[in-house]
């Protein structure tokens, strides 16, 4: 996979002039249940990436990185975990490696929350009185479920004396556990945004990894705003870049990742894309404007702008200012290099896109890709 898949990737990529973000491991139960093993997994892992990392490098690849996910075997699932892989990687090669962030994968993280003494009684008390096991009790390691539940069967004076064990088992795997605010989009935006080349925009309720598009329906029970995306990746920009880490990044690509059922009828599935597009064109009206002039805009809204059709050019890139980053191109349905590529230079139709871009500062928003 690393040279027959990965670096073909890069390659492709690197010749279109796009970014790369890419998907494409797990650890499976028995090694994030053994703590020995997990540490050398996510060494493996990370010095594989960090090869990845100098090849595209050595490619002249403008960005490369993973995508965030939202479950203890997908790594980086928390933002300190993503924090973690970006510094690891990048110290091994000294090639910069970054993050896919999508706006729905925080959902997860609320099921991995490590319990408090009081919840652990309280779900003692429930499973003493069903006998049941509760499908949402989340205790991580096997061994401080075997714990918890043998309290059921100690006299209740002697509970605490089992729960205590139990809090000792989770505290030698705390690569199981997230913290709340691991399970909320916009913190992860205001963190990280500025390692994040390309953004995945989804709406969802909160309660799944939807991906709905932006219609008016779904926008009444989403939770992701398009003027509230926007003011997070400026929350971004004002941390001051960290040493350990790879540079921030000047541009950002939002891409829009709307899925459909099979079963969908075609024209439903263009109809919702359309109004997907025709929403953020209202907060994204010409790619390659800097986030400056975006946030200039908001509240007052710009005029909402027809969608392009595939084939049709795109409006031209603005000028970046310093401070925030450029915003790369709304794309209409198209298809992209590999799994996440962004194709920096040509637009749908195959016209030139040549932003110009100016060093320093806020990225510009580089608009959102349309996956069809």
């Amino acid at each position: 996979m690393q040279d027959q898949w990965a670096k073909v990737m890069i390659r492709n990529a690197a010749r279109l002039g796009a970014c790369l973000g890419f998907y494409c491991h797990a650890f499976n139960p028995a090694t994030i249940q053994d703590p020995a093993l997990y540490a050398a997994a996510e060494a493996n892992l990370y010095n594989r990436l960090a090869e990845l990392a100098a090849y595209a490098h050595e490619c002249s690849l403008k960005t490369i990185g993973v995508e965030q996910m939202y479950s203890p075997h997908q790594i980086p699932w928390t933002i300190e975990g993503a924090r973690k892989l970006m510094r690891e990687v990048y110290a091994r090669r000294s090639a910069p490696f970054y993050l896919t962030l999508d706006t729905g994968h925080q959902y997860g993280q609320r099921k991995f929350l490590r319990p408090s003494r009081r919840e652990l009684k309280q779900a003692l008390q429930r499973l003493r009185a069903s006998r049941k096991l509760e499908p949402s009790l989340w205790l991580g390691p096997n061994s401080a479920y075997a714990g918890f539940k043998e309290a059921t069967a100690a006299p209740k004076a002697e509970e605490n004396v089992y729960l205590h064990r139990s809090e000792a088992e989770m505290n030698c795997y705390p690569h199981l556990f997230a913290v709340s605010e691991d399970g909320d989009t916009y913190v992860w935006i205001e963190r990280l945004a500025c390692y994040s080349p390309i953004i995945h925009l989804q709406q969802t309720d909160g309660k799944s990894s939807s991906h709905w598009a932006f219609t008016e329906e779904h926008n009444r029970h989403g939770i992701i705003h398009a003027d509230k995306v926007l003011k997070a990746i400026a929350a971004a920009y004002s941390q001051e870049p960290e040493l350990d880490l790879p540079p921030h990044i000047p541009e950002i690509y939002l891409t829009i990742e709307v899925f459909s059922g099979t079963a969908d009828i075609a024209h439903s599935i263009l109809d919702r894309l359309a109004e997907t597009v025709a929403y953020w064109r209202r907060y994204v009206p010409r790619d390659g404007l800097p986030l400056t002039e975006l946030l200039g805009e908001l509240p007052s809204l710009a005029p909402m702008a027809s969608p392009a059709s595939p084939g049709q050019p795109l409006p031209q890139m603005g000028r970046e200012p310093k401070g925030l980053p450029y915003l790369t191109h709304l794309l209409a349905p198209a298809a992209d290099v590999g799994c996440n590529s962004t194709d920096g230079r040509k637009a749908a139709g195959g016209h030139e896109h040549r932003p110009a871009i100016e060093r320093g500062g806020l990225p510009g928003l580089l608009g959102a890709r349309m996956y069809a």
